[in-house]
């Protein structure tokens, strides 16, 4: 019988910001997250940024969750070993939609 895998702790920057309510610790970068998404993650000067995990990849770390979505491409950041943190639990009224633009596109019918 195999032993449970033991997650990674970052060992972060006394610096770094304490992580909300409901979140996880910072998690070490050496670990991948399990569920695809949108997850925090502690960037060059202990900035935190947002990344999609695409299951994959990292993709390009942006300023806010919602950035991070609708800037989710197929170019995987640069750096793929930052800590990171994600929910402890799913949200009481689930994850919802993907929060993509809405704004009308310039030149399309109304």
């Amino acid at each position: 019988m195999r032993a449970p895998k033991k997650i990674l702790l970052a060992l972060v920057d006394p610096d770094a910001p304490a992580t909300l309510p409901g979140e996880t610790p910072w998690i070490s970068g050496e670990v991948l997250p399990v569920q695809i998404g949108v997850y925090k993650r502690l960037s060059v000067g202990v900035m935190v940024m947002y990344s999609y995990w695409d299951g994959d990849h990292w993709l390009w770390n942006c300023h806010s969750a919602v950035q991070a979505v609708r800037e989710s491409s197929n170019n995987p950041s640069l750096a793929q070993g930052l800590p990171w943190c994600g929910l402890l639990l799913p949200p009481g009224e689930g994850y919802g939609a993907m929060p993509y633009e809405t704004a009308p596109l310039e030149g399309a019918p109304s």
